[in-house]
């Protein structure tokens, strides 16, 4: 999949992708192990020429639900950047532990983030929570209404979930009248 959606943005990649599929290494490739499938369709095609616009970033969202074995899959992509230091990652994982460990010992070439760090997530929830404010006030939504005092409660009430807040927003962009549906978003269970 990741190889197809390289070859969507790049028809040279694309053309390059579609000779090794032909050729005589076709069933090695498609049946082999993935570091075999690296190696054939990242490494050595993208090796071959400086044609390719560079760098490319590689993103592979929620590792730890890849089919199959994911530090091979993250061994194997860490190989290629070794390779090509013009590639990048970009990955998100929940944190599993053999991953964890592998990252562990390859800190050479890796930088963790962990935005599960309250401090991040409040701040990040805020900043998002104070633009959507604005939009609705740009929209004429929010007329009579304190937009940075209701957008703390917001930041407080989302209890560090992004999620709470976005679906908040979805909600209210949606709303005929906004001062009632905030103040009953963020009454009190009693209604108060």
């Amino acid at each position: 999949m990741l190889a197809y959606q390289i070859a969507e943005a790049n028809a040279d990649y694309a053309n390059a992708v579609r000779d090794v599929l032909r050729g005589p290494a076709k069933d090695d490739v498609l049946k082999g192990n993935i570091n075999m499938q690296c190696k054939e369709l990242f490494e050595n095609i993208l090796n071959q020429t400086s044609e390719y616009p560079f760098p490319v970033l590689i993103v592979i969202d929620a590792l730890d639900e890849c089919a199959g074995s994911q530090t091979a899959l993250l061994k194997a992509l860490l190989a290629i950047i070794v390779a090509i230091p013009r590639i990048k990652l970009f990955i998100t994982s929940r944190h599993a532990y053999a991953l964890h460990n592998y990252l562990r010992t390859r800190q050479d070439l890796t930088q963790t983030v962990d935005i599960n760090a309250v401090g991040h997530i409040d701040e990040d929830i805020r900043l998002y929570t104070k633009a959507r404010m604005k939009e609705l006030e740009e929209d004429g939504k929010l007329e009579n209404i304190s937009s940075d005092e209701y957008a703390e409660v917001l930041v407080n009430r989302a209890a560090n979930l992004f999620i709470w807040s976005a679906t908040v927003f979805r909600y209210l962009e949606r709303s005929a009248n906004v001062k009632r549906d905030l103040t009953m978003l963020l009454s009190d269970e009693d209604g108060k």
